[in-house]
């Protein structure tokens, strides 16, 4: 790379905070985390059917907050039967999965609402 501003990922410059030299993608509420957290559960275990890693830094920094403050969060989905946690780890419970039609109508309203985007875009 020639310029040292330039990053090897696809992020705009805007969620650069050149002030404290860190990615900022502004502070997410709780309600936002938990249905994250929520949704990368379902959707992994789904996808792969293994356990999920909720310590992941990269996560807690796009919503800005520490990875204790997502593993109290989780306890939250564990407390109502939601997921079961081991550490870092969690499971979806069959409580969790049985929300396949909320979770999939999430998905249909994301890619309805792109496609719109694109529609417009493209004049």
């Amino acid at each position: 790379m020639k310029s040292g501003k330039l990053v090897p990922v696809h992020f705009s410059s805007r969620h650069w905070d050149f002030k404290r030299s860190k990615w900022a993608f502004g502070k997410s509420s709780d309600e936002e985390v938990l249905r994250l957290l929520e949704r990368k559960v379902y959707w992994e275990t789904r996808l792969t059917g293994t356990k999920v890693w909720l310590g992941d830094p990269t996560e807690a920094m796009y919503v800005e907050s520490s990875l204790e403050h997502l593993l109290l969060l989780a306890q939250k989905l564990q407390e109502q039967g939601l997921l079961k946690l081991e550490g870092e780890w969690a499971a979806a419970t069959p409580q969790l999965m049985a929300q396949a039609e909320k979770f999939e109508g999430d998905l249909r309203a994301a890619l309805e609402e792109l496609e719109k985007k694109h529609a417009f875009e493209r004049g």
